[in-house]
């Protein structure tokens, strides 16, 4: 279990009515999933876009895997408008009134929407060898693939030039901080952690 959060932090959510909102992009398998377990140690409630599609795709029939979640991300921002699934994870937070940590955002047109509300965005990275062998070792059905296969799935995410779909890469550029996940689990809770409780929550 993590340390809490500083009795400054908590205090002043308290007095001023405040919630913390945060939005985490990141490279695949960098560890996002990892951030946000801590967050909601530190009282975040997470809302997940990958529960969201999972949910979809069980209700049509639909097999769960990457190309199906992003072809459905995809297909729902064209469909409805640019920043759909986002706004629907914000509007789910706000209306529940809690320290809210959604994840994860992939689409510019996303990030913009997220700083309209004026949520953080903390980016997750970590060099592409060792989030390939935490993919091999993780071995859930979504992660049986070959490096190569790795190498294409992370281009497809990170590299379209339409706003409205994925571009991790382009995401990572507009967060305001960027963390490495290269190190250990303490290491990289410590970075979550010094971070949170520093902000300047004026």
């Amino acid at each position: 279990m993590p340390n809490r959060l500083s009795l400054r932090t908590i205090l002043h959510l308290f007095r001023t009515k405040t919630i913390m909102l945060i939005g985490i992009t990141g490279t695949i398998w960098a560890g996002k999933g990892v951030a946000v377990e801590y967050f909601t140690q530190l009282w975040f409630k997470h809302y997940s876009a990958r529960s969201y599609f999972t949910k979809i795709l069980e209700e049509q029939g639909i097999e769960v895997t990457r190309p199906n979640m992003i072809f459905l991300a995809n297909s729902l921002r064209q469909e409805h408008w640019w920043a759909y699934i986002i706004e629907q994870l914000i509007k789910d937070a706000l209306k529940e009134w809690w320290n809210a940590v959604v994840e994860s955002i992939r689409a510019l047109e996303e990030v913009d929407i997220l700083k309209q509300y004026e949520w953080i965005l903390i980016g997750i990275t970590a060099n592409q060898q060792t989030r390939y062998q935490r993919v091999i070792q993780r071995g859930t059905s979504l992660d049986n693939i070959t490096f190569e296969q790795f190498k294409f799935d992370e281009h497809v995410e990170g590299s379209s030039t339409d706003p409205k779909d994925s571009n991790i890469f382009a995401c990572l550029e507009h967060c305001d901080i960027i963390f490495e996940n290269n190190d250990t689990i303490e290491n990289f809770h410590h970075q979550i952690h010094n971070y949170v409780n520093n902000l300047n929550l004026n």
